[in-house]
């Protein structure tokens, strides 16, 4: 649950958010 930390793409985040959903 780092991805707000990370400087990650919108649609990077939309998709981990995928996965860890």
């Amino acid at each position: 649950m780092g991805l707000i930390e990370l400087p990650v793409k919108p649609q990077a985040i939309i998709k981990e958010s995928r996965y860890m959903s």
